[in-house]
């Protein structure tokens, strides 16, 4: 069995899931399973998504979610067995012991753990690292631990992603309007985050980023129709006033944040934020020229993201 730990907002939890459909595809007579638990306590964003937006009539998108025991018994660690009151209180002495299970199973051998922020640079890809995902021995249990963002993880099962990645039918009158303005039109996408993000160390992308993103669109595209989707809707506005023919999304909140990705996938083109969010909305387009303008830094002072994905173009964060 192989257990994939999930954890994070949506974007995040693709990643993740990729992962999953990744090792059932290499290893097909083995149990892939997700440990799920972290989200009893930790529900940052709107907890676990991926069952509610994905897994409903006519999509493929299939996961398995582990046990407690079985998450115990591939990691030696003991996870977050429910979301009550006791449990929140014993969470320091949980987290202490992990750490301490993770440090002996590592020396000892007691356990499979394949931890990417053990192993390698978070978003940074590590030949070594994959080739031992891809060279497991099946008499064991493995527990896979990480965000695998790298493009190298998912790019060779992007097509089976696309098909997973199927969301639910668009139902809402707003909603309905913006898909048709959106297919009906030379369409780009622009995301900008705030929120969380205000302040802290993804609070990288200045106005200079969105205006050169713009004229690289403008210049090598057909996209003259603009799709402003904020969790910020006042700042939206006033911050894009020198931007014609735009529309600012913002009313997809909390439950329906993920309709926001559905639309942007649909337009012809995207300017995306440094989030996962928005990168799955580039990943998920399978517009025919479709072409993806995306930050070449993540982080403040770092996390330099270069694409070799067809049709993305990287613009510098100064």
């Amino acid at each position: 069995m192989i257990i994939v730990m999930i954890t994070s907002g949506l974007g995040n939890q693709m990643y993740q899931y990729a992962m999953c459909k990744r090792l059932s595809l290499r290893y097909p007579e083995t149990t892939v399973k997700a440990d799920i638990t972290r989200f009893r306590l930790y529900g940052a964003h709107q907890g676990f998504e991926l069952k509610r937006v994905f897994e409903h009539p006519g999509s493929p998108f299939h996961l398995e979610v582990a046990g407690n025991r079985e998450i115990f018994k591939t990691g030696g660690g003991i996870p977050i067995w429910s979301d009550s009151r006791l449990m929140r209180k014993l969470e320091r002495a949980r987290v202490w012991y992990n750490r301490k299970a993770d440090r002996v199973s590592r020396l000892l051998g007691t356990y499979r753990i394949i931890d990417e922020s053990f192993l390698c640079d978070r978003c940074r890809y590590n030949e070594e690292v994959f080739d031992r995902l891809m060279h497991l021995d099946m008499q064991e249990d493995w527990s896979v631990r990480g965000y695998w963002e790298h493009e190298n993880y998912y790019s060779g099962i992007l097509p089976e992603l696309r098909r997973d990645f199927c969301f639910p039918e668009i139902q809402d009158g707003r909603n309905r309007e913006i898909c048709q303005e959106i297919r009906d039109s030379h369409s780009v996408s622009i995301h900008v985050r705030r929120g969380d993000y205000v302040g802290s160390q993804f609070d990288i992308l200045t106005m200079e980023y969105y205006r050169r993103a713009v004229d690289w669109i403008r210049e090598n595209t057909e996209g003259d129709r603009f799709f402003v989707f904020s969790d910020d809707e006042e700042y939206a506005g006033e911050a894009f006033s020198w931007l014609d023919r735009k529309t600012v999304v913002s009313h997809n909140r909390a439950e329906n944040s993920f309709r926001d990705m559905q639309l942007m996938s649909l337009c012809r083109h995207n300017i995306i934020a440094n989030s996962t969010f928005s990168t799955w909305a580039g990943l998920l387009n399978q517009n025919p020229g479709r072409r993806v303008v995306y930050p070449d830094h993540f982080t403040r002072g770092g996390d330099l993201r270069i694409r070799n994905l067809e049709g993305w173009y990287p613009v510098e964060v100064q």
